[in-house]
This record gives C-alpha cells, structure tokens and sequence, in this order.
C-alpha cells in the first residue's frame, strides 16, 4: 500500500534552520520505514468454481499450489466454492481444476 508519515515538531527553543529540519524530519521518516514490515503488493481476483462432491478433495489440495484460499464453500447438489488468488494464477488453476475433475468443474470469475 502507500504510507503517509506525519512529522510533528513542537517547538522547543532549538533553531534548526531550513536544512536541519529536512535532515530531523528525514531521519524520522527513515526510523520509521525500517521498523515497517513490508510485503510485496499482488493484485487479486476471486473465482467461482462448482465441481461434483468426489472431486472436492482433490481441487482442495491443488489450491496451495496456486495461492489460493476459500473464501467461502456452499454444499448443495453440487460443491460451489469462493476462491480469492492472484490474478496471474486464475488461469492456471482453472486449467489445473478442470483436469483433476475431468472437465466437470465449471469456473468463473465473480
């Protein structure tokens, strides 16, 4: 994400002058960019996918494999699942899916 850093600076009888606020506020920001955890940023799709309950344990374990996680399940005639993954992977594992299932596995993005 993006990171907005306020600065406050009471005063306190020190003139710094122009370059010596630059460095003061500077060096704030710097102390607080080394204590954030960063993550790189991945853009995310969800997919729908119902497939036939035999194929449920089988699509389950392909999901790691392509970062994927459940983000909802509905058990009803068929298993319809919720699915949130990176956009790079959707294609791939709509692919991986229809094989494990044979073809039986319809997906679309939500």
């Amino acid at each position: 994400g993006d990171v907005v850093v306020v600065v406050t600076r009471y005063f306190g009888g020190t003139l710094l002058g122009t370059g010596g606020l630059v460095r003061a506020y500077g060096d704030a920001v710097k102390a607080v960019l080394a204590e954030l955890h960063t993550a790189p940023k991945v853009e995310i799709t969800t997919l729908l996918v119902s497939l036939p309950y035999p194929s449920y344990g089988a699509c389950k374990q392909l999901l790691p494999l392509y970062a994927a996680t459940i983000s909802a399940e509905e058990f009803a005639t068929d298993i319809t699942l919720t699915l949130t993954l990176p956009v790079e992977q959707a294609a791939p594992l709509a692919e991986a899916l229809r094989e494990a299932t044979s073809g039986a596995a319809v997906v679309v993005h939500a």
